[in-house]
């Protein structure tokens, strides 16, 4: 999704990276289902001095108060991850109360479509295509952020993505199942698929920076099938900041 500038600067357009932000928030919700029993442990590698001594009450706090607030206005729970995040962060970036209501109609739209069962070819970019078709909203989603802004959204979202799967896992479920195994369609990847590749990638990283934490987060079995591919990836990150 990256786009180069007209000086060569990397950056996503909004719409990209509500998408990413989406992305990057499920993928922790599927780690904090997968460890609810040791978000304390994983509080130690993911705190910062903002979050004081009880990062994971802290993240959870604010996990609960969205999904409330999310229920509040929508009067049902999120569809998934896409519905309560990136559909979400389009709508409180369009100034215009009545354009506000487009992305959730569209999707909830083609989300009945869906459901029972009717064609919608590739309804993700479907999705896209006819929120763009309003000249307001397709300003708004074509907006350029940098790719720093991007990382330190997706930090951000990525925490709060562990704090909802440990508080919500059962929804979590829901949400992942719901947006990826639909029933009308062969299934790309289960949940389980999903939770066993992202705990791979979380048990590299916590071998490379938190090593003693590897045993106590059960991930040494983890480690032990990840690819040599995916552990090089890792020699080019830093060590995290603010941690322990």
């Amino acid at each position: 999704m990256v786009k180069q500038g007209a000086f060569g600067r990397p950056y996503l357009s909004f719409w990209g990276f509500c998408s990413a932000l989406a992305g990057v928030y499920e993928a922790g919700a599927v780690v904090g289902r997968a460890k609810r029993n040791s978000l304390d442990i994983i509080g130690k590698i993911i705190r910062t001095p903002q979050m004081g001594s009880m990062p994971m009450e802290y993240l959870q706090k604010e996990a609960k108060e969205n999904l409330e607030n999310f229920v509040e206005v929508r009067n049902r729970e999120p569809y998934s991850f896409f519905d309560f995040v990136a559909l979400e962060q389009l709508r409180n970036a369009i100034p215009d109360a009545e354009l506000k209501k487009i992305p959730s109609t569209v999707y909830e739209n083609l989300w009945g479509d869906r459901v029972k069962g009717y064609s919608t070819p590739d309804w993700r970019r479907e999705i896209s295509i006819l929120m763009s078709k309003n000249k307001k909203v397709m300003k708004v989603m074509t907006q350029k952020v940098s790719l720093q802004d991007v990382e330190i959204g997706t930090r951000i979202y990525g925490k709060h993505g562990i704090a909802f799967g440990g508080l919500f896992p059962e929804l979590t479920e829901r949400m992942f199942r719901n947006f990826h195994e639909d029933p009308n369609e062969p299934v790309k990847y289960t949940l389980e698929e999903e939770e066993g590749g992202t705990l791979q990638i979380v048990a590299i990283y916590t071998n490379n920076f938190f090593p003693e934490l590897l045993d106590a987060l059960d991930l040494r079995g983890y480690l032990e099938k990840a690819t040599e591919e995916d552990k090089q990836l890792f020699s080019r990150f830093r060590p995290p900041r603010g941690a322990l």
